[in-house]
C-alpha cells in the first residue's frame, strides 16, 4: 500500500497526536518518567501535543506519512532546524516560544501536571544538559531529529525511513550534522543506524536505583559516490513510496520527544537555552502514553 510524505498541517494534528500516543505506550522513558500510571491524562496530552505541533509547524520541519487512499496518518517526524552558535534569536521566534509557554501554563493550570514525575524530570534534564554539551561540538548546530514514531499497524512499510531521508537529504546538501535521542536500544541503534546514524553515549537517568537509558547517536553528513553533496528533497513537495524496503523492520521507539527537548537545538555557546528550553516540566511533558 502506497502512502506519502508531506508537511504537518493543522488538518493533519489529531492523526499526528493519535500515532504518537499509540506508537509510545510502552515506551521506557515515557514508564520511567510517568511512573504513576493512575495519574495520566490522555486528553491533557492530547492538547500538549497539539500545541507543540502548531508550534513545529511554524518553527520546525514536522513531517507525517499518510495513507495515500485513506489519508490516515501512519507516521510523524518532527525535526528542528540547526541554530549556529551565538545566533540571537529573532523577534518571530521569541514571541511564538512565550506564546507556546503561555498555552502550556495554561494547560497546566487547567488539566494539572498530568502524572509528571518532577523529580525524574529535573534528573533527566540534568543528564540530557551534560550529554549535549560534550556531544554538541559543531558551532553550525544540528538537525536535531526530535520525534520519529510510526503506528503500530503501519510499520515494516519503510515509512521510518522515508520520514527520515526528508531531512537527511536536507543536511547532506547542505554538509550538516543530525543528532537524535532513542530510550530503546533495540532494535532503535541497528534502525537509525542505517538511516547513517552512530552512537555517541549513553544517558543514564537514575532515580535511587530505578533507571532510565536515553541513548544519543549522532550523523555525519553523507555524499554520493562521487564525493558530491546528496541532492537534497524538495521540503513540501509530498512524495509517494510504495512498500519500502524490506520489511520486518519493529516499531521505531522514541527519538526522543518529552518535555522541553522541542527547542534544545537552540542551545547557545554559552550554554544557555532559549526561554521554550527553560520551561521545565511545561515542555513535552507530553509524553504520556505519548507523547514522546
Amino acid at each position: 500500500m502506497a502512502f506519502t510524505i508531506s508537511r504537518l498541517t493543522e488538518d493533519d494534528i489529531p492523526g499526528a497526536v493519535n500515532t504518537i500516543q499509540e506508537a509510545f505506550k510502552e515506551d521506557p522513558y515515557n514508564l520511567w518518567i510517568y511512573n504513576d500510571r493512575s495519574k495520566l491524562n490522555l486528553v491533557r496530552n492530547s492538547v500538549s501535543l497539539g500545541i507543540r505541533c502548531r508550534w513545529g509547524i511554524r518553527n520546525g520541519l514536522f513531517y507525517v506519512a499518510k495513507d495515500s487512499q485513506s489519508h490516515r496518518v501512519l507516521g510523524v517526524a518532527m525535526w528542528l532546524p540547526p541554530k549556529s552558535a551565538g545566533s540571537p534569536e529573532t523577534w518571530a521566534e521569541w514571541i511564538d516560544s512565550w506564546a507556546m509557554w503561555a498555552q502550556q501554563v495554561g494547560m497546566n493550570i487547567w488539566y494539572g501536571r498530568g502524572g509528571l514525575n518532577v523529580k525524574r524530570y529535573y534528573i533527566w534534564k540534568d543528564r540530557q544538559a551534560e550529554a549535549q554539551s560534550n556531544i554538541w561540538t559543531d558551532p553550525r548546530g544540528y538537525y536535531f531529529l526530535n520525534i520519529m514514531v510510526v503506528h503500530p499497524d503501519a510499520q515494516g512499510r519503510g515509512i521510518g525511513k522515508a520520514l527520515a531521508k526528508e531531512v537527511t537529504s536536507i543536511a547532506d546538501a547542505e554538509g550538516k550534522r543530525c543528532y537524535l535521542e532513542s530510550s530503546r536500544d533495540v532494535p532503535n541503534m541497528k534502525i537509525y543506524e542505517t538511516f547513517g546514524f552512530h552512537f555517541e553515549k549513553k544517558m543514564v537517568c537514575d532515580d535511587e536505583g530505578d533507571t532510565c537509558n536515553i541513548y544519543c547517536m549522532t550523523r555525519e553528513p553523507q555524499t554520493d559516490s562521487k564525493g558530491s553533496k546528496k541532492d537534497v528533497h524538495g521540503l513540501d513537495e509530498p512524495f509517494c513510496v510504495n512498500e519500502l524496503e524490506n520489511s520486518s523492520v519493529p516499531r521505531l521507539g522514541m527519538a526522543w520527544f518529552v518535555q522541553s527537548s522541542l527547542a534544545l537545538s537552540v542551545v547557545r555557546k554559552s550554554g544557555k537555552l532559549s526561554k521554550i528550553s527553560e520551561q521545565t516540566e511545561n515542555d513535552w511533558d507530553n509524553v504520556q502514553v505519548p507523547g514522546r
